[in-house]
């Protein structure tokens, strides 16, 4: 059996993904760049620490519902990755029209690291705007993986990236995943 190029970079990059998370500060404000103005939020937790606990039992595998599955072309199944301070989950796309070379799909779960403790690879963290979320952009794992973090609290994030062999395709993939699975955070 020989390893497919494709899928060691993809491995690789969610992977490299997942472990980068030293601390940067991010100055400036939030601009509306995906998904318009905030909207109405949902019941927040009475502390930030408590949604960082309840971070730390959410299984991110549970956070791409099969119509967004359906909606984002994935194909493959969830594949689950916990190291000590993220929990991951992945997905394989093969036939999305808009990234047809395929990608890879990741949520990331920090319940105790916030956005200003992501890591750009070219050190450009753009900040974003995702329905009541506000987030960073930024490239991670060499640039080979697009990642829009969400602030759940000062201390905690959720990423969705996108990682594969096209460019181009990589962070208008994981816009559009941010955009889908937003409503549902907490």
């Amino acid at each position: 059996m020989t390893a497919h190029p494709a899928k060691t970079l993809v491995a690789t990059a969610f992977l490299a993904l997942a472990l980068t998370s030293c601390a940067q500060q991010v100055p400036g404000t939030p601009v509306a760049l995906m998904g318009g103005a905030p909207q109405d939020s949902k019941a927040t937790p009475s502390s930030p620490s408590d949604a960082s606990d309840g971070l730390a039992s959410l299984d991110p595998c549970d956070l791409l519902s099969e119509a967004n599955k359906s909606a984002l072309h994935v194909d493959g199944e969830p594949k689950p990755k916990e190291y000590s301070h993220v929990k991951a989950c992945g997905w394989t796309v093969h036939d999305d029209p808009l990234v047809p070379e395929g990608y890879h799909l990741g949520i990331a779960v920090y319940p105790r690291k916030g956005i200003d403790d992501a890591v750009a690879t070219d050190g450009v963290l753009t900040p974003v705007q995702v329905g009541k979320h506000r987030g960073i952009r930024y490239l991670g794992a060499g640039k080979s993986v697009c990642s829009i973090a969400l602030e759940v609290t000062a201390t905690s994030r959720i990423d969705i990236s996108g990682s594969g062999i096209d460019d181009a395709g990589r962070c208008p993939a994981a816009e559009r995943a941010a955009r889908l699975i937003e409503p549902d955070l907490p």
